[in-house]
């Protein structure tokens, strides 16, 4: 069997991790292999002006964050202090370099890709953690109404089949000595926020005593079918316009 060489190797490879389409004589548009948190492609945009090369993410990053979380703001701060740790600019929301020499280009188009990543990823992860406090307070006083306070803990630690231990937004222990417990989990439409939820319901499910296991759903209209199919088989699922009265009715149920 013949073997290839590692030129014609390496060709194929770049081939497979670039796509490069060059619409006309001043526009290049490179599809990297650097990729936002839902697994789309960073996507570089050069454009030629004058003997100089213009390198930014098309607004991609700001665009990914808001179909994502919804804030614009906590991105545009994010991407302001990432575009300035690689001396690049933050202009209509895009991470951008204004003035690349022609030798330049290949070392900013990685730094934009990887720029535009880091500043979705990043402020993805402080949006969700404030909504995540924010919904999780909402929770616990909600129930704080519904329950003895001593039966209610927010930030409850659980450990799974696994031993590892898991943190749930809101637990709830059944009152005259009863050792069952409810879990709560808040759960935002972003793959994150689901994956996470969906690792601790499965992992506390496995328990040969499992707990009863809730998740709350932030905004489920934004929700996909299969997240809310997979979250319904491991917990039961509350939308956020739940009554207390209903909220209370499957809490009992579940801890009777």
């Amino acid at each position: 069997m013949q073997r290839e060489s590692m030129t014609k190797i390496a060709d194929q490879i770049r081939h497979q991790l670039l796509t490069i389409d060059t619409p006309d004589d001043v526009n290049m548009y490179i599809d990297t292999p650097v990729m936002y948190p839902n697994g789309t492609s960073v996507v570089v945009h050069i454009r030629s002006d004058g003997g100089v090369y213009f390198v930014s993410d098309m607004s991609m990053g700001c665009f990914e964050t808001d179909l994502a979380c919804d804030d614009i703001k906590m991105f545009e701060k994010t991407a302001q202090r990432v575009a300035r740790e690689v001396n690049a600019k933050y202009i209509d929301q895009a991470i951008c370099f204004t003035d690349v020499d022609r030798e330049q280009l290949a070392g900013a188009v990685m730094h934009i890709a990887n720029s535009s990543q880091r500043a979705v990823r990043e402020s993805m992860f402080q949006i969700t953690n404030h909504q995540t406090k924010k919904y999780s307070d909402e929770l616990f006083n909600k129930i704080k109404e519904l329950y003895p306070t001593e039966n209610v803990t927010q930030d409850m630690s659980y450990i799974g089949s696994s031993t590892r231990k898991w943190n749930f937004d809101v637990g709830l222990k059944k009152a005259n000595g009863s050792e069952k417990i409810a879990v709560c989990d808040i759960v935002h439409k972003s793959a994150n926020s689901v994956n996470s939820s969906v690792a601790k319901f499965y992992d506390v499910k496995q328990l040969k005593t499992p707990p009863a296991r809730f998740a709350m759903i932030n905004h489920s209209e934004k929700f996909k079918n299969d997240q809310i199919n997979l979250l319904t088989s491991l917990s039961s699922v509350w939308l956020d316009d739940i009554t207390p009265e209903k909220m209370k009715n499957s809490l009992d149920r579940a801890l009777c």
